[in-house]
């Protein structure tokens, strides 16, 4: 048995959960677990999300709480203190959470206060277990490709003059690319709060994703003032060893033009 671990509050679930040996564990694209469901273990990819999402609690129970996942509470928190240091009402907040997952995040930052959240994922059952156990959380829910939206979404995302994009535990194992970070940070409005985290060896040195060359140019030329960049713990890995992440805080000066995008594939 686990508990989900969200803030301060905790519920009980009663799956039985058991990773696999060190051994068959190589690097995090490896890993997976077995979790009892109707007397019947099934295994679960960590990163098959699809089918995670479709059995209430189980990210939760497993990443959050067997893995000790601290990336949602580090960056929402880190964004949060920061706005309030600067004076900015969260009241008026407008937000993309960009990769929302089942909502953690979301979650976190309504209960602070924020009353503007629009998730964005390309994951139906993300959306389903948003809805499902966070209820209220967010005022909508796209599951879309934000570097190929419908019009008239496009419209009415540009329309909404967001001013806060958080984006958490998503620039990993390639799930969100440059390109696609950069339609999301386009949407938000100058001077507006830019929340991520990284894998720290993505953000210092190059990778092949590009992150690196990204967030070096678009920082160099501006398009984003970095306030603070925090090294922390994002989880253990099924071994027991840290991941290691880099929590960006910062404003948005500028859009990020195609050509930085090109120098970066």
């Amino acid at each position: 048995m686990f508990s989900q671990k969200v803030g301060c509050m905790k519920t009980a679930f009663n799956y039985k959960v058991r990773f696999p040996g060190e051994k068959d564990i190589q690097i995090p694209e490896d890993e997976y677990f077995y979790v009892k469901l109707k007397g019947k273990e099934n295994k679960i990819w960590l990163h098959d999300y699809a089918r995670i999402y479709t059995i209430a609690g189980l990210y939760e129970g497993v990443v959050s709480n067997k893995l000790d996942c601290q990336s949602p509470q580090v960056v929402a928190n880190l964004l949060l203190k920061e706005i309030r240091l600067s004076g900015f009402d969260l009241s008026i907040a407008r937000v993309i959470d960009f990769g929302a997952g089942c909502g953690l995040v979301g979650e976190i930052l309504h209960r602070e206060g924020v009353q503007s959240i629009v998730g964005i994922d390309t994951i139906p059952e993300a959306a389903t277990a948003a809805q499902r156990d966070r209820p209220g959380v967010y005022k909508n829910y796209h599951i879309a490709d934000i570097c190929n939206l419908h019009p008239t979404l496009a419209a009415d995302l540009k329309h909404s003059q967001f001013n806060t994009l958080i984006c958490v535990s998503a620039m990993a194992l390639g799930h969100v690319s440059p390109d696609a970070f950069a339609h999301a940070f386009n949407l938000i409005t100058n001077g507006g709060w830019i929340a991520f985290n990284i894998l720290q060896k993505a953000y210092k040195i190059p990778d092949d994703w590009g992150l690196y060359n990204f967030f070096s140019k678009i920082i160099k030329y501006g398009n984003l003032e970095v306030r603070i960049e925090h090294i922390y713990r994002h989880r253990l890995l099924m071994n027991g060893n840290p991941i290691e992440n880099v929590a960006v805080i910062g404003k948005k000066w500028k859009n990020i033009p195609d050509k930085i995008l090109s120098t970066c594939q």
